[in-house]
């Protein structure tokens, strides 16, 4: 996901962005992710995220929500702010952002995506990305699916591992699966204390 959206800005909440700006400058679009974003993890839709998705589509913003959850988390909560959505995503892969893309009529050049940022060190809750197809179809050649999964999730594993979390801890935070985070905390949890990326990388690309 981070290699293909790339951070504009930064804000404490979702709820603190300005939309209407954004809309003057030609977006059409937006693509949200759930948990950590528009509700607390695993709560349900609350009447800000009901308010905040009317006030976008008075704007005249399609909206469209998208999540690793699995459909009977992400379509209730799609069809109370009457959104679009797509379930079982498997961020960070770019394809599901794609396909939000296409199910709002909408293009690269006139969407942002609104999720939590785990990558950056400063406590900073909600980020925009742009989508950068360049940095799309670089992951897609030169690292794979999976090395490039992996490389956008290891910094976000190493600063939760880093705080004691376990590896089913950060599955169900990251909104993946317990196998595929399991395997990258093992790779990180050798590495500890240094966490040196390329010793980590190095036992990774023997597996993948």
């Amino acid at each position: 996901m981070f290699k293909c959206f790339y951070p504009g800005r930064y804000y404490d909440s979702a709820y603190d962005i300005e939309y209407g700006e954004f809309y003057e400058k030609g977006y059409r679009g937006i693509i949200f992710d759930v948990d950590n974003t528009l509700v607390e993890h695993g709560a349900p839709v609350t009447k800000r995220a009901k308010d905040l998705f009317d006030r976008l589509h008075e704007i005249g913003y399609e909206t469209c929500i998208i999540s690793n959850n699995k459909e009977e988390r992400v379509k209730p909560l799609a069809d109370e702010v009457d959104s679009k959505y797509v379930s079982k995503a498997n961020k960070p892969s770019p394809v599901n952002y794609i396909k939000a893309m296409d199910i709002m009529n909408c293009g690269k050049d006139n969407v942002f995506f609104v999720g939590e940022d785990e990558v950056r060190e400063e406590v900073i809750d909600v980020s925009i990305y742009e989508y950068d197809e360049e940095g799309h179809m670089k992951v897609v050649r030169e690292e794979g699916f999976q090395e490039g999964q992996a490389s956008v999730l290891l910094p976000m594993i190493i600063k939760k591992v880093k705080k004691g979390k376990s590896a089913e801890l950060i599955a169900s935070e990251l909104e993946e699966e317990v196998s595929v985070i399991q395997l990258l905390y093992d790779a990180v949890a050798a590495a500890a204390p240094e966490y040196d990326m390329e010793k980590i990388r190095q036992t990774l690309y023997g597996t993948f």
